[in-house]
């Protein structure tokens, strides 16, 4: 881990971060919404501070896409139209937002974990614990009702978190979620503080993982001296996207109403951007990927796929929702205009390939499904 990683948010920060963060958490403590950028940044104009700036200086915990701060967004591809709000770590820094959704928040956690743990295990795995708005209102009375509402969403900000098979009725008031281990993260904790430390101890850990590892040094070579030359050259980065893998999906599409040449172009070609070190074209074609894939799943968009479609596997769920998580860093890659800051867009934000390869892994099996849905039907 870097030394210059923050492994714990601060509680002190400038009059115009504490302003930024009262402006996006008034509207929901007083109507329970979230408000769009747009308000928020001509509301900071109004007071001499700039939105943009001060959102970009708030502390994080972690790297690229997996981090940890008091906000859901970076200034990454943030439109005037999208919504911003803040996680349960803005809680150490407004005593209004803790009262009112830090403390409940908390509160819910033993609550989560009871119904996690009370859960009869079954062996076939189709039965699994899961939590319901009603159940969540007796369990924690204080909670109110737009925060109980807006439960699930909040999870979701909350990168220690995971549920599965979310459920959410037309509007909005009534939902339900599967519990995944993930809760028994926070077994024992009894405050916002606990709460948060436990958040970032595990964000830090988690965006280690995408960090290079420290050389190793070679026998005989010392800290401080230089290192003896290499042997042999290094070997070449393994593709970004499996070979096998794409010719199993280009075998199975066959078989399918589904035409795979385009998305196989893709791969192809962000395997060939990879190689070559390109970030905005990998950006992009991943990106282009996630929009292309959706029909076959039965959705329109990348989203459906995430709370509609059953998963095989959880793991590959969790990997599918990071990965969508980096839209953010791809929009800003794709729109950002000319401006002039430096760009910050390299080959550390492009995602992970585990990330990809489990959506395409995910594909693969719908379609050999669909493929032999088609052969029974046409037995028959």
């Amino acid at each position: 881990m870097p030394d210059d990683m923050l492994t714990d948010l601060p509680r002190d920060l400038t009059d115009d971060q504490v302003l930024l963060l009262r402006t996006i958490s008034g509207p929901f403590l007083a109507d329970g919404i979230w408000p769009t950028w747009d308000y928020v940044q001509r509301f900071l104009d109004g007071r001499g501070a700039d939105a943009e700036k001060t959102l970009r200086a708030l502390p994080r915990v972690g790297v690229n896409s997996r981090f940890y701060g008091f906000t859901s967004s970076s200034t990454l591809g943030l439109n005037s139209s999208d919504r911003i709000r803040l996680t349960i770590a803005a809680s150490r820094v407004l005593p209004e937002f803790a009262m009112v959704v830090g403390e409940p928040f908390v509160a819910a956690m033993p609550h989560l974990i009871d119904a996690y743990l009370s859960a009869r295990p079954d062996p076939d795995g189709a039965a699994k614990p899961t939590m319901t708005s009603e159940e969540l209102r007796r369990a924690v009375p204080q909670m109110m009702d737009a925060m109980v509402k807006d439960f699930v969403n909040f999870t979701h900000c909350e990168p220690g978190l995971n549920i599965e098979g979310s459920s959410i009725s037309l509007d909005g008031r009534t939902w339900s979620f599967g519990l995944t281990r993930t809760v028994l993260r926070f077994r024992g904790v009894e405050t916002v503080e606990e709460y948060v430390a436990k958040q970032c101890a595990f964000t830090a850990e988690w965006a280690a993982e995408t960090l290079p590892a420290a050389p190793v040094p070679r026998r005989g070579w010392l800290p401080g001296q230089s290192p003896e030359p290499a042997a042999a050259a290094e070997p070449a980065a393994e593709p970004y996207i499996e070979p096998g893998l794409l010719e199993d999906l280009e075998e199975a599409g066959a078989a399918t109403p589904w035409s795979l040449d385009k998305l196989l172009g893709l791969a192809r070609e962000l395997n060939a951007a990879v190689a070559t070190r390109h970030p905005y074209t990998c950006q992009a074609l991943i990106r282009a990927i996630l929009d292309h894939v959706p029909p076959a799943f039965g959705q329109k968009a990348f989203s459906g796929v995430l709370s509609s479609h059953s998963w095989s596997a959880d793991a590959d769920k969790s990997r599918a929702k990071l990965l969508a998580e980096n839209r953010f860093t791809a929009n800003d890659a794709m729109h950002r205009q000319m401006n002039n800051d430096r760009s910050l867009i390299g080959m550390g934000d492009v995602p992970p390939r585990a990330q990809l390869q489990a959506v395409l892994r995910e594909l693969l099996l719908v379609l050999r499904a669909t493929a032999a849905t088609q052969t029974g039907a046409a037995k028959k």
